[in-house]
């Protein structure tokens, strides 16, 4: 995974315009006359943003507590989300309650074997009346690798019997005006309007982490869109993430691009992903493939062993294993498939060195 990483990172890949950051950064904090973010300003700042007619405002927040109706914060907030087409997330959460909304629309094939990892316990969404004023709801929690660093995106999180796509992927379809998706096949795949997405066997999604300087080039504080120190019509048809940078607003991740990364940041990078359909894929079937290729390869090298003196072995050796990494990197720049260059050598130089010994 750490190569891959570095592959990923290496390669450069297209940028979507069509993606927009708003960051509730610790500049906006400072900026309040209490150095607090109050619901109040999300709903100002909401109303900002719609002025610009989006195609899609996509929340990186829940608004699961102080659920008033009479309130009128609460009030201003649940009209400024029907303003513009406003998609809200909801995290993960092991007590049972009731299922977000809306729900979105999808289409399953006969096909489709549903993986395990999609079946949560429960999800902790916002009150009913900013629901209510909602066009979809989104999964937006993150789970990690075993070393915490988060390389992909379950696609979708069943809630009771209810599917729901990954924040970044429901925005992306919003987006698109696409009605409605299609799911099927084993391993899962994603028919998303014209394009089909393959999908790994645990039903994830990988997305390509962007570097800091990327992440800096699409992001705004929120204080200054609500200044107005912003671009005239930089919301325009666009997707607007809108989370925070700060641990107590948001979450905090590592990513292949940084090792702190706002989680809002990491469903863009997902939405960027798919917009320019570029979508990392690590599929089981690859593994088969490349221990093939390490045989073959292998018996070569110790074939090359006994015909030739070592110095030529050694120089043949090292041309193959910096062939078969320039092979690795070319398939991911043209395919974005990850295979495993890797383990690959360092089988290929073992092989190399049994041999020579011998």
């Amino acid at each position: 995974e750490l190569y891959f990483d570095k592959l990923t990172q290496l390669v450069s890949v297209p940028v979507s315009p069509a993606v927009v950051v708003v960051d509730i950064d610790r500049k906006s904090y400072a900026a309040m006359p209490d150095q607090r973010w109050q619901r109040a300003n999300t709903a100002e700042l909401v109303e900002k943003i719609a002025a610009d007619s989006p195609s899609i405002i996509a929340f990186d927040l829940v608004f699961s507590t102080d659920c008033e109706a009479t309130s009128e914060t609460n009030n201003r907030l649940a009209t400024a989300l029907g303003h513009a087409p406003s998609l809200l997330g909801f995290l993960l959460s092991d007590l049972e309650g009731k299922s977000p909304r809306p729900l979105p629309t999808l289409a399953i094939a006969r096909s489709l074997t549903v993986p395990a990892l999609w079946f949560v316990p429960g999800a902790e969404a916002s009150c009913d009346m900013f629901q209510q004023k909602a066009v979809s709801s989104g999964a937006a929690f993150l789970i990690g690798d075993e070393d915490s660093r988060v390389r992909r995106i379950q696609a979708f999180s069943i809630v009771g019997s209810e599917p729901y796509p990954a924040l970044g992927l429901e925005a992306v379809r919003r987006y698109y005006d696409i009605k409605t998706p299609l799911l099927g096949g084993t391993p899962p795949w994603l028919k998303l309007g014209r394009e089909i997405f393959s999908l790994a066997e645990d039903g994830s999604m990988r997305f390509v982490a962007s570097r800091p300087e990327a992440m800096r080039s699409r992001t705004v504080s929120a204080v200054d869109v609500l200044q107005s120190k912003v671009p005239s019509r930089l919301f325009e048809e666009k997707i607007v993430f809108i989370g925070s940078s700060l641990p107590n607003l948001g979450g905090l991740r590592e990513s292949a691009g940084a090792q702190l990364v706002a989680s809002t940041q990491i469903h863009a990078d997902l939405a960027n992903s798919i917009l320019t359909n570029f979508v990392p894929l690590r599929d089981d079937g690859f593994i088969n493939l490349e221990a093939g290729y390490t045989f073959f390869i292998g018996l070569i090298i110790a074939l090359l062993t006994v015909r030739f003196r070592p110095w030529e072995t050694l120089a043949a050796g090292i041309g193959i294993i910096g062939v078969t990494i320039a092979a690795s990197y070319t398939i991911y720049a043209r395919t974005g498939w990850l295979t495993d260059g890797f383990t690959v050598t360092v089988m290929l130089a073992l092989v190399m060195i049994v041999a020579a010994f011998s």
